[in-house]
């Protein structure tokens, strides 16, 4: 999908028109954050987020900046939501004009959000869905041959075989909200633990699907 379609591009300005104040992720990886979380939680409101932001280490977005990404977020979450439009969910990257390792980094960084998002929310998988969520963390942590991907040198061959490993990686990635996301069990962001204060995992947080 082109990145003016996809939404790349607006996020793209909204984060770099704030850079100076706030650069704290990547922006794959803050669409994975917000991913992560959303799959657990209700829509956070504006203010919401930044105190999801710095419970997790963050710095606070600018005004700006948060009224951009709370919106979106807003939209992400009721796309989550919908059980028809959650099968049509796709992780935001750069899109097909961009050389294939920024495709590959872009989506180590949605992988490396989205864990760090849906670890915010408390929620404890099941067995199949920990192996699941530890496949994403192996992607996350995937070395990407930069210098074997350079498009002025690699072969042909090399780059089929590499476009359709990314493709498959793709596609298991954008698979993971789909099958941890339940919208009839979303808990109000205030109630995970980090916002909470809790100790331990509050046993009221209701567990995603397929979790125990």
């Amino acid at each position: 999908m082109k990145d003016s379609i996809s939404g790349w591009d607006d996020w793209a300005k909204a984060l770099g028109e704030a850079y100076d104040d706030w650069h704290e992720m990547r922006l794959s990886e803050l669409h994975g954050f917000a991913t992560g979380l959303l799959c657990v939680v209700q829509s956070p409101e504006a203010a919401q987020w930044n105190q999801v932001f710095e419970a997790s280490f963050f710095d606070p977005m600018p005004s700006d900046l948060l009224d951009f990404f709370a919106q979106e977020a807003e939209d992400l979450a009721a796309e989550l939501t919908d059980l028809e439009d959650v099968y049509e969910f796709s992780p935001l990257l750069p899109d097909e004009s961009h050389a294939l390792v920024v495709r590959f980094l872009a989506l180590k960084d949605w992988a490396n959000g989205f864990l760090t998002g849906f670890g915010s929310s408390g929620a404890r998988p099941s067995p199949a869905d920990t192996e699941m969520l530890r496949s994403l963390a192996t992607l996350a942590r995937f070395e990407v041959d930069e210098e074997g991907l350079e498009e002025s040198e690699a072969s042909e061959e090399t780059m089929d075989a590499a476009l359709a490993d990314f493709e498959a990686l793709y596609e298991f990635a954008r698979m993971v909200p789909v099958a941890l996301a339940n919208p009839s069990r979303l808990v109000p962001v205030e109630k995970i633990p980090m916002l909470g204060g809790l100790s331990q995992i509050d046993p009221t947080i209701p567990k995603p699907q397929g979790f125990s």
